[in-house]
């Protein structure tokens, strides 16, 4: 062969080095933004978990107060401000819809049997009705904690 017909490129010791490295670099650094990102996000879901737990238990707590003729407003308050701030912090999973159909479940059937109970003083619906809630809180938590298990496979990983 002749110094024109060859087109190939002899590389050096030190230019393959510089290509390992960059390929290296580039790796460890995706690896740092995946592992800087899950956690993050569990951190932050970790965080939607608990709420969750507090408008499981709050929920419950609010039914207990109204039932013994306690003022409720501020455990009421607490669980819907809860339910607002955990709209905005997890939009992946099951989570949203379970997270929507317990506020709507809260806002049109609980509060409705809170003031039907506080009229009649008939508290079996309002029993009932907290079951169901009850229910309903378990899968958000439920939803909410899955979404971390999967960070927390990731992070292991």
């Amino acid at each position: 062969m002749g110094k024109g017909s060859s087109k190939k490129r002899d590389i050096t010791i030190a230019e393959t080095i510089k290509r390992t490295l960059q390929k290296g670099f580039t790796l460890i650094l995706g690896v740092v933004i995946l592992i800087a990102a899950s956690l993050f996000l569990f951190t932050k879901y970790t965080a939607v978990v608990n709420s969750a737990g507090i408008v499981r238990g709050g929920s419950q707590r609010v039914i207990k107060q109204v039932i013994a003729g306690a003022d409720e407003s501020k455990a009421l308050a607490v669980i819907d401000s809860t339910l607002t701030q955990i709209e905005k912090q997890m939009h992946l999973g099951n989570f949203p819809q379970s997270r929507d159909a317990v506020e709507d479940y809260w806002n049109k059937t609980i509060k409705p049997d809170i003031n039907e109970f506080k009229v009649s003083g008939d508290f079996s619906t309002l029993l009932a009705d907290s079951e169901t809630l009850f229910q309903m809180t378990n899968q958000m938590v439920s939803d909410a904690q899955s979404l971390v298990d999967i960070i927390a496979i990731v992070l292991f990983v």
